[in-house]
C-alpha cells in the first residue's frame, strides 16, 4: 500500500476493519465506513440528506471504493461497496 503498511482484519459476526500509522503531516483519527451495496446511489442519498462529499470517488483495486463525507454539524464518514467478487478461472466479475 504506497505510504506504508496497513493491517486489516476481520471479526467473528463479520466486522471488519484496517489500521495504519499516521503520516508525518497527519494528526491521529478514527473513520467510520458505512458498506452499501451501490455507491453512486448512496452518494446521491448522502448529498440529498444535505451532507458534503469531502473526498470524491476513490477505487482500490482488488478491494472495493469508497468516498467520505461530512454531516453539517457532524463528523466525517466514508460510504464502502466491495469490489465484486471475481472468478479465479477468467478474471471476470461473476
Amino acid at each position: 500500500m504506497p505510504g506504508g503498511e496497513y493491517l486489516a482484519f476481520e471479526i467473528p459476526g463479520g466486522g471488519q476493519g484496517g489500521i495504519r500509522r499516521t503520516q508525518p503531516t497527519e494528526s491521529p483519527a478514527s473513520l467510520s465506513y458505512i458498506r452499501v451495496a451501490d455507491l453512486d446511489e448512496a452518494r446521491r442519498r448522502v448529498e440529498e440528506a444535505g451532507a458534503t462529499v469531502v473526498l470524491a470517488r476513490v477505487d482500490a483495486p482488488g478491494m472495493g471504493s469508497f468516498f467520505w463525507f461530512k454531516i453539517p454539524g457532524g463528523p466525517i464518514l466514508a460510504c464502502w461497496q466491495d469490489e465484486p467478487p471475481r472468478d479465479s478461472a477468467t478474471g471476470r466479475t461473476r
